[in-house]
């Protein structure tokens, strides 16, 4: 899901057809003929990636991915546009949901719900803060990228009582 990408002179965001990734040496590497402006992108992500809400709330929880165009104008440069907005991961089947990193959730620290046929959740908050064991919680999206490797995306989520004021 981590990729390179630059704009060219038409001001389209454009990934890196072909990338070396060295897991080992921590790096990732392309070629190309020109000097420009480039940045990392990973094409998933979770979204909210924090968030506070109040006891007895929802929240939705989302995975998320940057698209490469179906049309490529230019295919001989090895670079691919990308479409916007971001939107939703197309394979629900590939997304494992957990709370705090082991179940969907329980009374005290509330649930996650995922949606059927979707890459999103809902977070349902507990009725109180006060047997909670850990907040906020972290909702946990398990993405299984074609069976070979899996990225863990995380959502921190702080539950407040509605007696409670949080400051940041």
């Amino acid at each position: 899901a981590l990729a390179v990408a630059t704009q060219k002179d038409d001001h389209i965001w454009y990934s890196f057809n072909t990338r070396n990734l060295d897991s080992l040496a921590g790096t990732i590497s392309v070629s190309t003929m020109h000097f420009s402006g480039y940045s990392l992108l990973n094409s998933l992500r979770i979204d909210p990636v924090q968030a506070e809400i109040k006891v007895n709330e929802t929240q939705a929880v989302e995975v998320r991915v940057v698209s490469k165009a179906t049309v490529d104008n230019d295919p001989s440069d090895d670079l691919a546009p990308l479409v916007g907005p971001v939107v939703t991961y197309p394979d629900a089947s590939q997304v494992k949901w957990t709370l705090n990193g082991s179940s969907l959730g329980n009374l005290d620290d509330g649930y996650v719900g995922p949606t059927s046929g979707s890459s999103t959740a809902t977070y349902h908050a507990p009725a109180a803060t006060a047997a909670m064991s850990k907040n906020p919680v972290t909702i946990t999206a398990e993405v299984d990228l074609s069976g070979s490797s899996k990225m863990y995306l995380l959502s921190n989520i702080k539950v407040t009582d509605d007696k409670v004021k949080s400051y940041n």
